[in-house]
């Protein structure tokens, strides 16, 4: 989720942009343009949601026989077994009215960007299970010692070691001494273009902030901003957003595509989605987005809890996507601190702060289980930098990495039980505004629940 307010030296604030989808070169004959897939050396990372469909009439890179074209994803129907671009080629049949974007095969879906004519084309089609606008994605005292992260350190000896958390962003300054060693693996799907050139490439390099504040949170040394939460658990980066911090829906996609063939080898159980979108949702929210749903149930299956921010609208009874995805779980943000009154411009204002209330900005719904500090959080910058930011894309790290921890001393626990014990040991907070109790993550109660045999002194399995 796109940063509510942000501390860099003075006070600034983060905004999201739009980000233009680059398109492949050649004549419009040539429909399969999309890169070929990483090898299984490197990783992906993705981002937060903006919504609405966005036609590319007049992009310079847009061919001029396909006016009103717009950027869409399609699902394929289960069963489906060919290669996604070649049933991309089946379905939309010659012409110079579509491109192909990306393909995913782990998925079984593809990216395209196409006239009115092709889209008609995949009207009824059997092999299509559905097709969705290819959206915008944005990016949005200490949290450990408001979770008990830092009780759960020196009593329990716990950081996360062995656990690999994948997140995906604007990408991580691995260079920086908070995370220098921390990521041991990484790949960029950007549209805006990756590092080196192209919209596929081996480096993360973060040209935004977000990613390396999130990452920061999650294992920083703390050497210049405060420890992370699971300090010796190691990440696994994708970027999937430029410098302004947004990208499209297709790259977060290629991120989570790219991963579902990596979790084996780079033995990820916790992936950590600090984005959101502007549009929000009383309820589980698959339908609207099948592909992204179908994405994390797959990561579900092979042991890996995802969290997502909860979104930062100040929308009560609703949450943003991916949050309200069934196979998220959605984290909202509170203060780590009293800082007295908070205005968010026109947004909301808190008159009062504290570490037991929720932040204003945060949405909140029946849906929300877990909450946890985020505002304000201190964390590394780019260019050995420190940043104090706010946002429920700040909290989301603070229970990923605090689930962390538990995988890392009971490698056993399958994510259901991971989830169910952070809801049961958190600490209860009654939220005012909305009537409904939210639960602030305990690191050293759900550690102690899920490790029951650790203590003082005592280290490593039963």
């Amino acid at each position: 989720m796109v940063s509510v307010f942000s501390r860099l030296s003075s006070t600034s604030r983060y905004r999201a942009g739009v980000v233009a989808i680059a398109i492949a070169t050649g004549g419009c004959a040539v429909h399969h343009a999309p890169e070929p897939s990483a090898g299984p050396q490197t990783p992906s990372a993705a981002t937060e949601l903006h919504l609405g469909l966005r036609s590319v009439a007049g992009d310079p890179g847009a061919d001029p026989r396909a006016p009103a074209s717009t950027d869409q994803i399609v699902l394929l129907a289960d069963g489906v077994a060919a290669d996604p671009a070649t049933v991309a080629a089946q379905l939309l049949g010659p012409g110079c009215d579509w491109r192909l974007l990306r393909a995913y095969p782990q998925l079984g879906a593809f990216a395209v960007r196409a006239a009115p004519p092709a889209l008609a084309r995949l009207t009824g089609d059997p092999r299509v299970a559905a097709v969705t606008a290819d959206r915008t994605l944005r990016t949005q005292a200490t949290a450990g010692q408001v979770v008990g992260a830092t009780k759960a350190r020196a009593l329990l000896g716990l950081a996360g070691a062995g656990v690999r958390i994948a997140l995906i962003d604007s990408g991580v300054d691995a260079a920086h001494p908070d995370l220098a060693g921390r990521v041991v693996a990484q790949q960029c799907f950007s549209q805006a273009g990756c590092p080196g050139g192209g919209k596929q490439g081996p480096s993360a390099a973060d040209v935004h902030g977000h990613g390396t504040h999130v990452a920061s949170t999650l294992v920083g040394a703390g050497k210049l901003a405060p420890a992370g939460i699971a300090p010796e658990a190691r990440l696994v980066a994708v970027r999937v957003f430029g410098k302004d911090g947004t990208g499209p829906t297709s790259d977060l996609l290629a991120g989570l595509d790219w991963l579902i063939g990596q979790v084996a080898l780079h033995k990820v159980r916790v992936l950590n989605l600090s984005l959101g979108s502007s549009d929000v949702f009383a309820g589980p929210c698959d339908a609207w987005d099948p592909t992204t749903a179908k994405a994390l149930k797959i990561l579900s299956s092979k042991g890996v809890l995802t969290f997502a921010a909860a979104g930062n609208d100040a929308a009560s009874g609703k949450l943003a996507t991916p949050g309200c995805l069934t196979a998220a779980v959605p984290v909202g943000a509170t203060y780590a601190a009293s800082y007295g009154a908070q205005t968010y411009g026109k947004l909301c204002t808190d008159s009062a702060t504290s570490s037991a209330k929720l932040a204003c900005f945060s949405n909140r719904s029946a849906q929300l289980k877990l909450v946890a500090p985020g505002a304000f959080l201190a964390g590394a910058f780019p260019g050995a930098k420190v940043a104090s930011l706010a946002g429920t894309s700040q909290a989301v790290p603070v229970v990923a990495a605090t689930a962390a921890l538990l995988v890392g001393c009971n490698p056993g626990l399958p994510q259901a039980q991971v989830h169910a014990l952070l809801v049961a040991t958190a600490k209860p907070l009654n939220d005012k505004a909305s009537g409904l109790t939210f639960g602030l993550v305990q690191a050293a109660a759900a550690g102690k629940a899920a490790c029951p045999w650790l203590g003082p002194g005592v280290s490593g399995k039963p």
